[in-house]
């Protein structure tokens, strides 16, 4: 959990319009685990359960993060890598 992040001015976490979210929404899977990605108004959100609902904010075309602690998505042509603390954890996108 980053503590500081509540204390940083919204603007900071505006979507940034150059960014086309629908590449990035779908089903992520990592053996048993599941990420859900949906569009919400300008940005992405994520569900992963058992974990409550959050959105993410683009920092680059292919990156998105958290901003209540320090997690990130790092989307590629395979699916898309989230790092939780340093540690990174791949997931395949699953197709339709």
């Amino acid at each position: 959990m980053d503590p500081d992040a509540a204390k940083r001015s919204l603007h900071q976490y505006s979507a940034n319009s150059n960014i086309s979210l629908k590449g990035f929404t779908g089903r992520y899977v990592s053996g048993e685990e599941v990420l859900s990605n949906t569009k919400s108004g300008d940005f992405l959100k994520i569900e992963h359960d058992p974990y409550l609902s959050s959105l993410v904010y683009p920092s680059y075309a292919n990156t998105f993060f958290y901003r209540y602690f320090d997690g990130k998505l790092i989307f590629n042509d395979k699916g898309l890598t989230y790092n939780y603390n340093g540690t990174p954890h791949n997931y395949i996108q699953q197709k339709d």
